[in-house]
């Protein structure tokens, strides 16, 4: 008899961790192991576990308000679910995907880093650049490394006040704009970007650059960084950063359509400056969601894909209390990928005074399946979505999603079917 009782708790507690494992990982397997071969695969919001009236709520604000916003596109569990173009865009134009590109460089990093192109990311960068002579050389600058790259951590000056209104359609605006342009740019004139973009050669300006902190001291957003990891790349592997991309990302990818721009040295622009379709953004998306495997093939090792909850983001960034990270661009580009929840969500816009546009992706699109929200929640949500100039490696949210509510909701059902067993035992 008292076997039969502890077969039967047994039971119950197997039955409850079981619940608890399905819906922890329910959303990790669905879809994983379909790669669109062509055109994706489409469902209905609702058969994946979404609710279309928080969508379509959204569509609606977008063309009501006036949001900016020139596409939103869902994937969950492999099914594109949403696909929505705004106003003058669609699909066949190619969109600036502005610091989009800074988490990709971060992406050819680590496949330079695998395939032992870049063996080392604690190389001193002077190293690399010996054929440069530097204005303001002292044991600090020589001290940096690729990982401080990687990091924003360089620990020169570097200033970004005012980047100023900025033509997204101008293909031109980045290859050492005119004095006659510049002069009637509203920009702060110490801005140490736009100085960059319009001098003779990135490289030599970044690395001029005074030393203010020890590298790997302080997180300063950087775009000279991310630009010198594309110089590094160009140096190491002896092709262009585009040609690279080309070769180890986008063509396993089946990515052909694309526009990169160069520096004044013909170097590929490693801050911005890539244009894509926004599917093809998806695609990199649902790369990273399949922990950097593309057709059963290792295309970005799997160390160098981002996580939530990881240390180190590699130019993502970081929400760990919501568990997504995404890349953001100014004006409100995104590829944000929420791995607990198998989701990928693309959004481009040309909004480049709001951050109205991002914000519908917590509003309207995160919320499509998760509780709702107290105000404060929703309130401190709101404040995290900012411009990528002010982001840091954590954005900082709070709220519960339907999978831990469902581990709960499991755990106390299995611990209630146990009382009458226990109390039977007691006796």
């Amino acid at each position: 008899m008292k076997s039969r009782k502890l077969g039967m708790l047994i039971f119950l507690i197997l039955i409850s961790l079981i619940s608890i494992g399905f819906t922890k990982s329910y959303s990790l397997s669905i879809g994983l192991g379909y790669f669109p071969n062509g055109k994706w695969r489409t469902s209905t919001p609702e058969e994946q576990g979404m609710n279309s009236n928080k969508l379509n709520a959204m569509h609606d604000k977008i063309i009501n308000e006036g949001l900016g916003v020139d596409c939103v596109l869902i994937v969950r569990n492999g099914y594109l679910v949403f696909e929505e173009y705004f106003d003058y865009y669609n699909f066949t134009n190619l969109h600036n995907t502005w610091s989009v590109t800074k988490s990709i460089i971060g992406l050819l990093v680590g496949i330079a880093n695998e395939s032992g192109i870049i063996p080392n990311l604690d190389e001193p960068i002077l190293e690399i650049f010996n054929d440069y002579t530097f204005t303001n050389v002292d044991a600090r600058k020589e001290a940096i490394t690729i990982r401080h790259l990687l990091k924003m951590q360089m620990g020169i000056e570097w200033r970004l006040e005012t980047y100023g209104v900025i033509d997204p359609f101008d293909y031109t605006f980045h290859s050492n704009m005119s004095d006659e342009k510049l002069e009637t740019f509203p920009v702060d004139e110490d801005n140490d970007f736009f100085r960059m973009i319009n001098s003779d050669d990135w490289v030599q300006y970044i690395l001029d650059k005074p030393m203010i902190n020890d590298p790997g001291e302080v997180f300063v957003y950087n775009d000279g960084a991310i630009h010198l990891l594309s110089a590094i790349i160009k140096r190491k592997a002896g092709i262009n950063t585009v040609d690279f991309t080309k070769q180890f990302l986008f063509s396993p990818l089946n990515i052909s359509d694309y526009h990169w721009y160069n520096d004044s040295q013909g170097i590929t622009v490693g801050s911005h400056g890539l244009w894509l379709h926004p599917l093809d953004m998806v695609k990199i998306g649902y790369l990273c969601l399949n922990n950097g495997t593309w057709n059963n093939t290792q295309v970005v090792p799997e160390e160098w894909i981002p996580q939530p909850t990881a240390e180190d983001g590699y130019l993502w960034w970081k929400n760990t209390d919501f568990n997504y990270y995404r890349a953001f661009g100014l004006a409100n580009q995104q590829i944000l990928v929420k791995p607990d929840s198998n989701l990928v969500c693309v959004m481009t816009a040309s909004d480049y005074n709001s951050n109205a546009p991002g914000l519908l992706i917590f509003s309207h699109v995160l919320q499509s399946f998760l509780l709702e929200s107290t105000t404060s929640d929703m309130d401190t949500v709101l404040t995290s979505f900012t411009s990528d100039e002010d982001a840091t490696t954590d954005e900082t949210t709070s709220t519960l999603t339907k999978d831990s509510t469902s581990i709960y909701i499991f755990s106390v059902i299995g611990f209630i079917l146990c009382i009458p067993i226990l109390r039977k035992k007691k006796k």
